[in-house]
């Protein structure tokens, strides 16, 4: 059984992350089941308040998330009992994470996976006590180490892409000569995600897409929206279908993702991103990725071998040179570095044989019932 620990109506980096992993684990035990929480919980609430917080059944169609029945936690406790593994995705966002814990036997597995929303954190690591059949379990190396930082025993397990959603790309892909380069940006809305560095990197004779769904932060949508009016060359699309999403991306010759510590206000964040899922998607498209120089986005492209594509965080000018070097670019240089980095998304970054990876870091079950 998977619990998410945060609502999945709205679908950004982590829910989907939750989504994906889910649909891969109903191909290994078509018995799965996918529980969240039907609206954001304390990070503290009393241990009487959290028993009767909502949760929801989900019901996967595609990357679309249908409510089914809703119960009590008190009454979904219960129900994971008979589950021989438990996955708690955003462990560290809320005090029912212990109540979890606490409930399951000797001889359940848990995993658990952290998807950026931390307001547990501090709490979590004064009373966590590790347990044989407790695994935690990160998106990439960067995660793990922050988990380690803590004392936490950690490993860290990575995916992104189905391999039957890496596109064909037989034939030269050079971008038509006709035509003005194409950059993307893909997510949320969030002050952190960059957006205005990337509008301030982009040549004057590119074009920019930018596709996500509104934060809520309705100051920095209107600076965002200022910036795109004043630059006349930037479309900003909001919320798009997963279809449209992927095929502005294919069409693209770049991503590009900005995501940033010090914010544009000047405000500091401890940790931008825990992973780079929009990069491996562009390269799954057939699109080149270039990214902030942030420790997570380092990692992706280091092993995507994209990393001369990585621009300092927060630098336009720096962002525009790779661009312009992208530019002149001959198609076949691209057609190459893309056929490398593909090769290397399907060596490290496959949902295919995510489970496989995880249960292989797992106790068997019948280990675990010895020892109880």
């Amino acid at each position: 059984m998977v619990i998410s620990q945060l609502p999945l109506n709205v679908v950004g980096g982590g829910e989907l992350y939750t989504i994906r992993s889910f649909r891969q684990l109903l191909k290994v035990q078509p018995q799965s089941e996918l529980w969240y929480a039907a609206s954001p919980q304390p990070a503290l609430a009393p241990h009487s308040q959290r028993l009767v917080q909502k949760y929801i059944r989900a019901d996967i169609e595609g990357e679309t998330v249908r409510a089914g029945e809703t119960c009590t936690l008190q009454q979904l406790l219960l129900h994971g009992a008979h589950f021989d593994s438990l996955v708690i995705h955003q462990y560290l966002s809320s005090a029912t994470t212990i109540d979890w814990i606490a409930a399951t036997a000797p001889d359940q597995n848990v995993v658990l996976t952290t998807l950026g929303h931390e307001a547990f954190e501090q709490e979590f690591r004064r009373v966590f006590e590790p347990a044989t059949n407790i695994l935690i379990a990160e998106i990439s190396e960067f995660a793990r180490r922050r988990s380690e930082g803590r004392g936490f025993a950690a490993t860290s397990v990575a995916a992104g892409i189905y391999r039957s959603d890496i596109r064909d790309l037989s034939g030269p892909q050079g971008k038509p000569s006709t035509r003005p380069c194409r950059a993307i940006a893909v997510g949320r809305l969030l002050p952190h995600k960059g957006f205005e560095v990337t509008i301030n990197g982009l040549p004057s004779a590119w074009h920019l897409d930018v596709v996500g769904p509104s934060s809520g932060d309705s100051v920095y949508e209107r600076y965002l929206q200022d910036l795109a009016r004043n630059k006349g060359n930037v479309t900003l699309h909001g919320f798009q279908s997963e279809e449209t999403r992927r095929n502005l991306v294919a069409s693209a010759d770049v991503l590009i993702a900005s995501s940033c510590h010090r914010l544009y206000d000047g405000k500091r964040i401890e940790q931008a991103e825990l992973f780079g899922l929009v990069l491996l998607e562009a390269v799954a498209s057939g699109t080149l990725a270039v990214a902030s120089d942030i420790p997570s986005f380092r990692e992706v492209m280091t092993t995507l071998g994209l990393d001369d594509f990585l621009y300092e965080e927060r630098n336009p000018q720096q962002l525009r040179e790779i661009l312009i070097q992208i530019e002149g670019m001959p198609a076949g240089e691209r057609d190459s570095r893309l056929r490398v980095a593909r090769e290397r998304l399907r060596a490290n970054y496959l949902w295919d044989d995510y489970w496989s990876r995880v249960f292989g870091h797992l106790a068997p079950i019948s280990q675990l019932r010895l020892v109880a």
